[in-house]
C-alpha cells in the first residue's frame, strides 16, 4: 500500500511529496518476480550472445571444449517450421 504524506516547507507550503511503501507479502512477491524476469531477460538477450561469440573465438583457436559447447548450444536451439 502506498501512502502519500506531504512535508511542510519553511513557509508552510507543501514542498515535498514523500511516498511510504509498505512491504508486505504481495509487494515482496512482485519484487521477486520482477527481479527474476529481469535476470532471465538479460541472460537471454545479452549474455547468451556474448557466450556464443566467446566460444566461437575459442573454437577458432582450436579449443576442443569450446567446439563441444558450440555443438551442444546449437543442438539445443528450437526452430519452428
Amino acid at each position: 500500500m502506498i501512502r502519500d504524506r506531504y512535508k511542510s516547507g519553511p513557509a508552510g507550503r507543501r514542498s515535498e511529496l514523500l511516498m511510504i511503501v509498505e512491504l508486505n507479502m504481495w509487494t515482496s512477491i512482485g519484487i521477486m518476480v520482477g527481479w527474476s524476469l529481469m535476470i532471465v531477460a538479460l541472460d537471454e538477450l545479452v549474455m547468451k550472445r556474448w557466450r556464443e561469440k566467446m566460444w566461437e573465438k575459442r573454437a577458432a583457436r582450436g579449443d576442443p571444449e569450446a567446439r563441444e559447447l558450440l555443438r551442444v548450444a546449437g543442438s539445443a536451439k528450437v526452430y519452428e517450421e
